[in-house]
């Protein structure tokens, strides 16, 4: 076997692989779902006020740098907020719209409007998902998907970015816990 059949065969196992053990996978009701939590010693309201305002964003995120409030008071239902990972001509921005939110437990936005991205896809959401777990500790998810079934070229695409975004997902939270375990209430601007 020659070396270029030899490496076309490496490339499609190694592309099999990445793919069939993507973070994009199948969650509860049979939705794909990028998933990544952390159990949290705070409670679920508090984590959820904090998260709730856009000016916390640069404090916790390890790709947002600002998100800017467009409309709408910041944190609910109907609100809008454009977020950028850069102040540069070329950072990636784009903008999101709160619809849904349940008090303490979980608040759903639509992303669009995605700029200098190097693979944009439409119908995308994320979710913020906080779970009781005690008295004084809740568990944070934070999960990405299509708002409904997607085409295939959209579907690989999330498949393969999906690594990079779980990696971020875990990153934030980290930081989040960190921030949320290490500060007195009264230190934390709700």
């Amino acid at each position: 076997m020659n070396f270029l059949k030899k490496s076309t065969i490496g490339l499609v196992i190694a592309g099999a692989i990445v793919f069939l053990f993507s973070p994009y996978r199948s969650t509860k009701g049979n939705v794909e779902k990028i998933v990544s939590s952390i159990h949290i010693k705070t409670n679920a309201c508090e984590a959820f006020e904090y998260l709730g305002n856009s000016s916390h964003a640069s404090d916790w995120s390890s790709f947002v740098s600002h998100i800017d409030p467009l409309e709408g008071v910041d944190g609910e239902t109907g609100s809008k907020r454009r977020c950028f990972t850069d102040d540069g001509a070329e950072a990636w921005r784009w903008d999101e719209e709160i619809i849904e939110k349940i008090n303490c437990k979980k608040r759903k936005l639509s992303i669009y409007k995605l700029v200098n991205f190097p693979l944009v896809a439409n119908g995308l959401m994320t979710e913020q998902i906080y779970e009781i777990t005690s008295r004084e500790e809740c568990k944070l998810s934070l999960t990405l998907f299509f708002e409904e079934k997607t085409n295939l070229f959209n579907y690989i695409k999330m498949k393969m970015a999906a690594y990079y975004i779980e990696s971020i997902f875990d990153k934030n939270l980290n930081n989040i816990k960190s921030i949320l375990e290490n500060k007195s209430h009264a230190e934390i601007k709700l």
